[in-house]
């Protein structure tokens, strides 16, 4: 291995990092020496979050503050810290809404119904003015993973979860056109994954994750369960889609994953 490649920085840019699914990435990013940059509306929020890690850790921790409704924020968040005229190598959004309820109580929606259209919209866009400034031939597409749900799809789900996943129709539809957005990316702009978590827990980290996707093939290697297809389940913790991100995004660079809709489930 070469000096240059074992001394290399990992960059990684987080968008809602006070999720916990997020949260749990940046954490463990963070403890392994990663140069991370995150947006949110509340700096002060995440810094009580993050309170356990060591001042030397949080050194390589940059918060813009500011929403996915602010351009200038969000590119600010791409920015490599290395190079700003290019990304940072590795992108993690785990932005979502706040669940509000009606005169229905069956049928909740969102503080903001598109919101996590919005971000995947708001991150491309920012990625596009970032490439329009770099000389044709030297864009490095960066890995973007975007945090959404199983059972948007038929197969995804056990029997008995499926009446609840009925109900959250308003929320998972701001899900299946975030992936549109992000899977519809055009040629060559951004490389990425899709995580399909589970039902989320708050349990701890450690569990027996299974990562699967449509027309996946095991491939011996016993990690992650080495599932055949979709991974069918019923939840995961928040602690550990975070560990699965970390571990494969950053640390594999994505691996088999890369333009994949992976479910995550136990």
């Amino acid at each position: 291995m070469s000096e240059a490649v074992a001394t290399e920085v990992r960059e990684v840019a987080f968008f809602g990092p006070t999720g916990g699914c997020a949260l749990a990435a940046l954490e463990l990013a963070l403890g392994s020496g990663c140069r991370c940059s995150a947006l949110t509306r509340r700096p002060s929020h995440l810094r009580s979050q993050l309170s356990t890690l060591s001042a030397e850790t949080l050194e390589n921790l940059t918060i813009i503050e500011g929403t996915v409704q602010t351009p200038a924020a969000v590119l600010d968040t791409l920015r490599s810290q290395t190079n700003p005229s290019f990304p940072r190598k590795y992108i993690i959004s785990g932005i979502g809404g706040v669940p509000k309820f009606g005169f229905n109580p069956f049928r909740p929606t969102l503080d903001n119904p598109h919101v996590c259209q919005e971000a995947g919209e708001a991150i491309l866009s920012g990625l596009r003015q970032l490439k329009s400034g770099v000389a044709e031939g030297e864009w490095r597409q960066p890995l973007l993973a975007v945090i959404s749900t199983t059972g948007l799809v038929p197969g995804e789900l056990p029997f008995v979860m499926k009446p609840l996943y009925g109900i959250l129709k308003i929320p998972h539809e701001d899900k299946v056109k975030m992936e549109g957005v992000v899977t519809g990316a055009e040629e060559g702009l951004v490389r990425w994954i899709v995580a399909r978590a589970g039902l989320l827990t708050d349990g701890p980290a450690g569990g027996a994750v299974r990562a699967g996707y449509a027309g996946r093939i095991r491939n011996g290697s016993g990690k992650w369960g080495d599932v055949q297809g979709v991974a069918v389940g019923y939840r995961i913790s928040r602690g550990d889609v975070g560990r699965w991100l970390f571990e494969e995004v950053i640390g594999q660079d994505g691996g088999e994953w890369v333009g994949r809709k992976v479910c995550l489930v136990y």
